[in-house]
């Protein structure tokens, strides 16, 4: 597991996340612009999701994370070197592309390998792990960003590459057996595993409503991450501090997500579906009303308590309740493909809204939406009330802090 933890560390080092806002402002792109670059970018993810999670189970997970990554550090090179929208476009397009080979294989690379080495009573422990370790390295990323931004706005995206460059590597060295496919098999191969991965969503009443839930979670997730620098813009905070509050809520994340298992445990699966809503309603309502107050930061960290629990609430739910490992990939792969959906097709006109109302209204939205989504989720629960998001009777809500066999 080690190097899978490594290769998590590098692969997500977004030095330029706290300052992309800034560093598209400062090629005299407006929000309405800078939200359709991340349209672009996910449009891409979306369109290569499913093909790169069949590709991931049809041949070695290790190569969809090493192409991933390769694809991602060479857009952020890209954009380091770029002046203009059409270009600008192009990498993120690419980098799009780049993610959708990493999304869920790494998370299904985890399961089979615990699964192979009969540990799978681990596997929360790992993946709560894993998140901590994404959210960790985050923390010292974001914290650099705003340092580094101040000597150069676009360096936080060579530091990027670099990196991420460095998880490609990386990903070559992960132990994994060999699939025995042939080239001219794929096609097939890709056919009938997506068929499989529609059909495991729509027989499973726990894995339609995590794909359900999932794709709104990420929508609001996708979308708040881009009010953060305009709310720090708006309160006054400067550049070379502007990583500090992403580094908090990291932590904040960090921390909720190695704990998660055991919040889960106390509360109750279905209970934590609630808290993660409800999470994230209370600072949307609160924002809807101000946001001109440094004061109003303190309640922006309580959307990652949400992103901590939430997180991984879904995805190891949804890997408990997939029981045929052949598709594994697929499915989480089909679930980010619906979660992306929605941000593409409404991303553009949310930075319309904050480009022509005040930033408030962007809150507001989110306040409804999620109050819509827990409502839907309270009438799923209480209408499917013996529905078990378990199916591996392997699997079990393990504390983590107990003894199990080494992994």
């Amino acid at each position: 597991m080690k190097k899978i933890y490594f290769y998590t560390f590098f692969q997500f080092a977004l030095f330029h996340g706290p300052i992309i806002i800034l560093f598209y402002q400062h090629h005299a792109l407006t929000l309405s612009n800078i939200y359709l670059l991340q349209t672009l970018h996910y449009f891409a993810k979306l369109a290569f999701e499913i093909p790169a999670g069949v590709f991931a189970d049809s041949y070695k997970k290790k190569y969809s994370l090493f192409l991933g990554a390769l694809l991602v550090s060479a857009s952020y090179t890209g954009i380091f070197f770029s002046q203009t929208f059409i270009l600008f476009a192009l990498f993120e397009i690419i980098a799009g592309i780049g993610r959708s080979l990493i999304s869920g294989a790494d998370s299904a690379l985890i399961y089979e390998t615990l699964k192979r080495k009969n540990n799978l009573s681990l596997y929360h422990h790992v993946e709560s792990i894993n998140f901590t370790i994404l959210n960790t390295a985050f923390i010292l990323y974001a914290v650099a960003s705003g340092y580094i931004a101040r000597i150069n706005l676009s360096l936080p995206y060579l530091f990027s590459a670099i990196f991420i460059g460095a998880a490609a590597i990386l990903a070559l060295t992960i132990d994994e057996p060999k699939e025995k496919h042939k080239p001219e098999d794929f096609a097939k191969i890709s056919s009938t595993r997506l068929t499989d991965g529609w059909r495991a969503i729509k027989q499973s009443k726990a894995l339609s409503f995590l794909t359900a839930f999932g794709a709104i979670f990420l929508f609001l997730r996708e979308l708040n991450f881009y009010t953060e620098q305009p709310l720090l813009s708006k309160v006054g905070i400067e550049i070379q501090f502007f990583g500090f509050l992403p580094a908090i809520g990291a932590a904040i994340w960090a921390g909720t997500s190695y704990f998660s298992p055991k919040i889960i445990v106390h509360i109750g699966e279905k209970r934590s579906f609630l808290l993660v809503l409800i999470l994230f309603l209370l600072p949307s309502l609160w924002l809807a009303s101000s946001t001109e107050r440094i004061s109003d930061l303190v309640l922006y960290v309580i959307y990652y308590f949400s992103y901590g629990l939430g997180e991984p609430l879904i995805r190891i739910n949804s890997n408990s309740s997939i029981k045929d490992s052949s598709v594994r990939t697929t499915v989480l792969s089909i679930q980010s493909t619906l979660g992306l959906l929605p941000y593409c097709l409404f991303a553009s006109f949310f930075g319309y809204l904050l480009d022509t109302r005040p930033l408030n209204m962007g809150f507001f939205v989110f306040s409804a939406i999620s109050l819509a989504l827990l409502v839907y989720t309270i009438y799923w629960l209480l209408t499917n009330q013996q529905e078990s998001f378990e199916n591996s009777a392997t699997l079990e809500l393990s504390d983590p802090s107990e003894k199990p066999k080494t992994a």
